[in-house]
């Protein structure tokens, strides 16, 4: 388990650009729901326990039972990803936020790809309903709206 979310966390290539893929893979469980509308999409994902609203032109690609990316039309990522323990980041405490969502207490991590030294958040804090991790990076307009808009399911 450390090894996958190892591999998340040092894979993610946040601040990179890249060639959007023709077709998004479809959900491999009925548990991930997303849904369109003219103005968002509204991302369910009841094994984790949460809801996001994507902004507009924001869609879910590589969708699991427990992780999905987020892609905006200005190709920005956001990585999403929930397991029973996501190892916090051994940064100073200077650059970790404490902020709420959805009510929760919450830590914002101000940190760098190891690959590559790409600047990135992650967000992490426990649902109570699924004691799982939830844990979202990203950069940028479209990470700030994804987790301001964060919601648990009961």
């Amino acid at each position: 388990m450390l090894a996958i979310i190892a591999a998340l966390l040092v894979g993610v290539n946040i601040g990179r650009k890249f060639q959007a893929k023709p077709d998004p893979a479809p959900p491999d469980s009925p548990a991930v729901t997303p849904t369109q509308t003219p103005q968002s999409s509204i991302f369910k994902n009841t094994t984790c326990g949460i809801a996001l609203s994507l902004p507009p032109g924001t869609q879910a690609e590589t969708v699991a039972s427990r992780s999905a990316r987020f892609v905006s039309t200005d190709q920005s990522v956001v990585q999403f990803a929930c397991e029973r323990e996501i190892p916090r980041f051994p940064i100073p405490t200077e650059q970790i936020d404490s902020i709420q969502v959805a009510s929760i207490s919450a830590k914002l991590y101000h940190t760098k790809s190891a690959k590559d030294d790409a600047l990135f958040d992650a967000l992490i804090f426990r649902n109570p309903n699924t004691a799982m991790d939830i844990y979202l990076a990203g950069v940028g307009s479209t990470f700030s709206a994804i987790i301001k808009s964060i919601t648990i399911l009961p």
